[in-house]
């Protein structure tokens, strides 16, 4: 028999782990309510540096070029050198617990003051904001010139990633607090009213909906022509994108419910 996957290492920060880590650069990102974004190696899991912020981080690190980025909910959002010297930071009017995503030169992020930002990543002066009805605590998804984010008055919203002009926005029934999924015609949600939402991204409508019977707080993943997510009752899920007709759940008990 083979022997059981041990544990390689692990490292304990002062508080909870929150965000989801990254790797770049040879290192290991993550952050935690104790206000430090952590550098490890992700070899042994030995302290590379930690980088203090005024508060705890819930926001999950992104990385591109040669720039870390990530908000916290003291307000601000920060850039930093894999080496954890400071770039920048913008202060927003509330806490940041949106994970960043950058295209191109562009850097996208939500605020508690309801407002999705749009940055220059390199200098980290800003472009455009647009202001929803309630915060913003899901991270954005940028398809096609467009940015698709959800926000804390129950909508999903499509703002042209260029000027942050108001395309479209798609009501639920409670708030939206994780990233949307997109394809070549279709952005997919889920919502905390326990509902996975299929939406025409080009003009807002909805194609079809399934509704899973507790809030939805995982972000959606298309692979091929299956969408997989899970829902607070522990079930994980695979629908078909066009359709929205279960394939397939899991429960937290590990027992198989096959759709038909």
């Amino acid at each position: 028999m083979p022997e059981p996957q041990r544990l390689r290492w692990r490292y304990k920060a002062d508080h909870r782990v929150d965000t989801s880590v990254c790797i770049s650069h040879g290192q290991l990102y993550a952050g935690s309510e104790d206000s430090y974004l952590y550098s490890l190696n992700p070899a042994d899991g030995s302290l590379n540096w930690k980088f203090e912020t005024g508060a705890p981080i819930w926001s999950s690190p992104h990385v591109n070029a040669d720039t870390i980025y990530f908000g916290s909910r003291d307000n601000n959002l920060y850039a930093i050198t894999p080496d954890g010297t400071e770039r920048w930071q913008f202060k927003t009017g509330g806490d940041i617990n949106s994970s960043p995503t950058t295209v191109g030169g562009t850097l996208y992020v939500g605020s508690g003051d309801g407002h999705v930002y749009a940055l220059n990543a390199e200098s980290g002066d800003e472009i455009w904001a647009y202001l929803t009805r309630d915060r913003v605590g899901a991270g954005p998804t940028v398809h096609d010139d467009v940015v698709y984010v959800g926000s804390g008055d129950n909508s999903l919203y499509a703002l042209d990633a260029t000027t942050g002009e108001y395309l479209w926005d798609f009501p639920t029934d409670d708030s939206i607090w994780r990233v949307p999924a997109v394809d070549s015609d279709r952005v997919f949600v889920g919502s905390m009213d326990g509902t996975l939402y299929a939406i025409n991204r080009h003009n807002g409508s909805l194609l079809w909906s399934l509704e899973t019977g507790d809030s939805i707080s995982s972000s959606p993943t298309i692979w091929g022509d299956s969408l997989y997510f899970g829902n607070n009752l522990g079930y994980f899920y695979a629908v078909e994108t066009a359709t929205g007709t279960v394939q397939w759940k899991i429960n937290e008990d590990s027992v198989l419910h096959k759709a038909g």
